[in-house]
């Protein structure tokens, strides 16, 4: 596959493309740790739609393990991104915020079990 060749040659949207391929792709296995390893070599090197895929697939925990921290990570690098649109930088704010609020949310201490 020359998109492999090109992305394993540090072609930075081949990177992209690859990855999003291992969690998107009928034609092959899905494959989430490589589609993680490929668009983290994207997100390296400041490719903004990478950052933006990583912070919300760690956010989401449906494809990938949640990872709040790595999440907050890449949003965070994605809001001084340079080249980062409004849009990607909107779309970080956003996770951060969903970020904070269910981290809010699971460490609420019930009433019941609160020390005084």
């Amino acid at each position: 596959m020359w998109l492999k060749r090109a992305a394993d040659g540090g072609h930075v949207p081949s990177q992209f493309a690859v990855g999003k391929t291992y969690f998107t792709s009928k034609r092959i296995p899905h494959d989430p740790q490589q589609g993680q390893a490929y668009l983290t070599k994207a997100a390296n090197a400041n490719l903004p739609i990478a950052q933006t895929a990583l912070a919300s697939l760690l956010a989401d925990g449906k494809v990938l393990k949640k990872d709040v921290k790595a999440s907050a990570f890449w949003a965070n690098r994605l809001l001084n991104n340079a080249k980062a649109s409004e849009n990607h930088k909107k779309t970080a704010q956003d996770i951060l915020i969903h970020l904070k609020t269910a981290n809010a949310t699971t460490n609420k201490t019930s009433p019941c079990c609160a020390r005084a």
